[in-house]
Formats: C-alpha cells, structure tokens, sequence
C-alpha cells in the first residue's frame, strides 16, 4: 500500500522481484498526492464565489491544468499552489554536521504557469 492507502498489485510478490516493485512505492504515493490535490482543487474552485467558471481540465503525473478568467487568476493560483504543496504522510532525515538530524514533512513544489495555450504557460 501507498503512505496514502492505495492498494498496488506489487503488495502480494514475494522475493527479489517484490524489492524491484517496492521502488514504485514513493512514485505511487506522489500520484495520490497529486489526484488528492486535484480532487481538493475542483472542490474549492466550485465553491469559491471568486473563481465561478474555473475548473481543473486534466492532470498528468506533475500537472494540473486549467481554465479561468484573467481576473481570477491570483485566487486559482493560490487555491492550486496550496493543494499541491500540502505536506505528504512521508518525512525525511536531514542529518547535521554536527551529528543531530531534523525531520521535515515532504511536500512537492507547486509552480504556477498561466496563457493562451500550453506552450505559453511553459514559458
């Protein structure tokens, strides 16, 4: 299972072939992470009075992508760039020099590209 519940087929393999699958594991966890942010960010684009007419068009492994108005895209960029950066159940170690270590929650980097058509919004 993914940190987020999902079942992968890889759960039931046994021996060498099951440390192969187990490597899928963080890259099933950040798909999760990005259909939860979707899901999250339909819901507050329906909700919000300020982005009526917005909504989330499709979703690739590291994208979400978009409609709005012009005048609405501050409030879009905040509601998407805020689902995506939300911490994931997963942590890392940073150990120090000086021997101690910090534990941080792992969020995925959000950025936000906006214009006519996709080749812009990569500009």
């Amino acid at each position: 299972r993914t940190f987020l519940g999902a079942w992968r087929p890889s759960d039931g393999i046994p021996g060498p072939l099951h440390r192969e699958a187990v490597a899928h594991l963080p890259q099933s966890t950040a798909s999760d992470h990005m259909h939860r942010a979707l899901v999250q960010t339909a819901l507050k684009l329906r909700e919000n009075p300020h982005t009526k007419g917005a909504e989330c068009l499709l979703y690739t492994h590291d994208e979400i992508a978009g409609q709005c108005l012009p005048d609405q895209l501050d409030t879009v960029e905040k509601i998407v760039c805020g689902e995506i950066s939300k911490a994931m159940p997963l942590e890392w170690t940073e150990n120090k020099e000086d021997g101690t270590s910090i534990t941080h929650p792992l969020c995925c980097p959000a950025d936000f590209g906006y214009g006519h058509n996709w080749k812009e919004t990569h500009s």
